[in-house]
């Protein structure tokens, strides 16, 4: 095997910064519709985590907590660079680090970044922000049916 850290052990070492900075981002911008859903979002994905947290199988030798938390919070993976399938699909079977780091893509992931949208949006809510200027990333369009009654008049299209 390669010994080489590899693509996922990046990926997976940095699963927080990955996950809930963008989910932030998107919160802020989204906090101008003021949807008080958008401060529960965080619901499902941390019950998810939380039943997967306390159903986690352990020994009867093992810290359930302990083993639990490293397995679903905890970093240092140890994941080599892999060449071709074939390395990747040993890696799967051979490396625990690898099913540890999916299981947080798959469960952990999600529940950092409904936290994070949903404070986002609170902090936005709570502030009153508005951002302004991001309307104009988004092209404004007239609705459909406008569109079609113009053209049916022979208008042209407006620029602005």
């Amino acid at each position: 095997m390669p010994s080489s850290a590899g693509d996922f052990q990046f990926a997976f070492t940095y699963l927080l910064a990955f996950s809930a900075i963008p989910a932030f981002l998107v919160g802020l911008v989204n906090a101008k519709f003021r949807h008080r859903t958008a401060l529960f979002v965080w619901i499902v994905p941390v019950a998810v985590l939380g039943y997967k947290f306390v159903t986690f199988p352990t020994s009867l030798f093992q810290s359930h907590f302990q083993t639990a938390f490293h397995h679903y919070f905890g970093g240092n993976f140890l994941i080599p660079e892999y060449h071709s399938y074939r390395e990747l699909f040993e890696s799967f079977v051979s490396n625990p680090d690898m099913q540890r780091g999916i299981d947080q893509e798959q469960i952990t992931a999600p529940a950092y970044a409904g936290i994070a949208y949903s404070f986002a949006a609170w902090i936005g809510m709570r502030m009153g922000l508005r951002l302004h200027g991001l309307g104009s990333l988004v092209a404004r369009q007239p609705p459909i049916d406008q569109i079609s009654q113009r053209e049916a008049k022979g208008e042209r299209p407006s620029t602005s």
